[in-house]
């Protein structure tokens, strides 16, 4: 759902019409385990709409498996427990940080 939404988006602020995302590339979008989260995601639907010319997602698929093989840390696989301890550690940071800001401006 992310993904559709974010191509979306983007094509949208280009002015693209991309009408599908083809299977294989739902597949790649959907193995790959995403260490940057959502931004990772966003980030990555942006650059394949600005690479597509037609009406269906060109996603550079081969950037991400590049990814895995240059950098050691991204091919340590995390289990479901690290990735939801490390999101709401960053949530709870978040919040925090929210709360100190309102306080000072308080």
């Amino acid at each position: 759902m992310l993904a559709r939404y974010f191509v979306q988006k983007f094509a949208k602020q280009m002015q693209k019409k991309i009408e599908a995302i083809p299977p294989a590339v739902m597949k790649g979008l959907l193995e790959w385990h995403w260490p940057g989260n959502i931004r990772e995601l966003e980030n990555f639907t942006e650059h394949a709409v600005i690479l597509t010319r037609g009406k269906s997602l060109d996603a550079p698929l081969a950037e991400l498996r590049r990814r895995t093989r240059d950098d050691p840390e991204q091919t340590t696989i995390h289990s479901d427990e690290e990735e939801i301890g490390h999101i709401v550690r960053e949530t709870l940071r978040s919040l925090i940080g929210r709360r100190k800001l309102a306080a000072k401006m308080s």
